[in-house]
């Protein structure tokens, strides 16, 4: 951590060691004022499993596929997921067995076949 010569903190290396609250003053001949500013760091959202898996199956067979991440508990109520297959948003009304963070398909045939994304985001 360090200070420059105009007030700035520049936290070089950012982890939950430096969570807290921070206070600035300055003082002139006029007088003094002080603000406070909270800083929450937080863990990155990873995935659980591979970001790339291709999978073979026969018609017929039941497909799984996951979405599992790892996200730090201050940002798990802001995540987000949205499952896209061959560049169009799946709704859930167009698989069966859609959910947030698995899409269940329990009857495979030659139009569910594709390349199936699921985008992350937490704020």
């Amino acid at each position: 951590m360090t200070t420059s010569e105009d007030g700035t903190l520049r936290i070089n290396s950012v982890s939950s060691d430096v969570s807290g609250y921070y206070r600035c003053e300055a003082t002139n001949p006029s007088g003094t004022d002080q603000k406070t500013s909270q800083l929450t760091a937080v863990n990155p959202t990873t995935e659980k499993e591979e970001r790339e898996t291709v999978l073979y199956r026969n018609a017929g067979e039941p497909v799984v596929l996951d979405c599992s991440v790892n996200a730090d508990p201050l940002l798990e109520q802001t995540l987000t997921r949205k499952w896209i297959k061959d560049g169009i948003e799946l709704s859930k009304g167009l698989i069966e067995g859609m959910g947030e963070e698995k899409v269940y398909i329990q009857y495979l045939l030659a139009e569910k076949a594709g390349h199936y994304t699921c985008i992350v985001n937490t704020s």
